[in-house]
């Protein structure tokens, strides 16, 4: 079936919280967190991402510490801390594997947040503002699942969210999880191939006169909007997001174990007048 456009997307925004809290037990590196710990962090991480999926074998000692460039002794703790803290199981002879559990038992929930489903619409194109706007992807025909939120926080409403899944991936999804969890999230759990890339854009919208509406808002309020995309290893542009956030409500908290790494790319705000031609 060919996928649907959908000229009626109004434009949307995201907020990104990244923290690793993990502190070391051992005194001496207290001012410098441990090699092992912040390998640990990084599994851990691969793991709530679905990269590694429950049940999943982890690769070879040795591979681990070709990729990551630490010593054995690195690696062994670093999965031992996992081991511990029941993300993993280890059998000698066997190998390290994932532990089996619920499919989203390792997927954060929307805390204090109350989701009210606007729409859900299956085998849609990708809108222009989305499609157009993500470089090095495969030019080749996808469908998609829509799924149009509202935010609440304390029953005021704050978000604004426009998602497009690919239809194979969405597919994957327990019923109701879209409503239950961070869509991006379970995105990264049923992805295959994995996730190489993910892009985040912010900037300044005011609100037209449907989105003012569905924020029961002035037309011409001050929104933040972050558009999203996330592609997979074969090109393929399997998640893409406009969200739109309530301007005084918004705000944007990350903390980065290295500051000097954290792939910012600043750039001039795009010319929408030109796009839409």
């Amino acid at each position: 079936m060919k996928p649907t456009q959908d000229s009626s997307a109004p434009h949307r925004a995201f907020s990104f919280n990244r923290h690793n809290n993990r502190t070391p037990s051992n005194p001496a590196h207290t001012g410098r967190i441990a090699h092992y710990l912040r390998l640990a962090a990084v599994f851990q991480d691969i793991i709530a991402k679905g990269e590694w999926a429950p049940g999943t074998q982890l690769p070879t000692l040795p591979e681990l510490c070709e990729q990551y460039s630490v010593s054995r002794n690195t690696v062994r703790q670093a999965l031992q801390l996992l081991v511990d803290d029941g993300l993993l199981t280890s059998t000698r002879g066997k190998g390290t594997f994932v532990q089996e559990g619920t499919q989203l038992s390792n997927i954060p929930a929307m805390q204090d947040q109350q989701v009210r489903l606007l729409r859900r619409t299956q085998q849609m194109a990708l809108p222009k503002e989305l499609a157009s706007a993500e470089e090095g992807c495969q030019e080749r025909p996808i469908s998609y699942t829509r799924i149009l939120r509202m935010h609440h926080l304390d029953s005021e409403k704050f978000n604004l969210s426009d998602v497009y899944v690919a239809q194979n991936i969405y597919t994957k999804f327990p019923k109701d999880a879209d409503l239950e969890a961070k869509i991006s999230d379970l995105v990264r759990r049923y992805a295959k191939p994995r996730i190489i890339r993910y892009r985040q854009e912010i900037t300044i919208a005011r609100a037209d006169l449907e989105v003012a509406a569905l924020f029961d808002r002035p037309v011409g309020e001050v929104l933040v909007r972050i558009r999203r995309w996330l592609t997979d290893n074969n090109g393929d542009l399997v998640f893409a997001a406009i969200n739109l956030y309530v301007g005084h409500l918004f705000v944007l908290n990350r903390v980065d174990e290295d500051p000097d790494d954290v792939g910012y790319r600043p750039g001039l705000v795009p010319d929408e007048s030109s796009s839409n031609e």
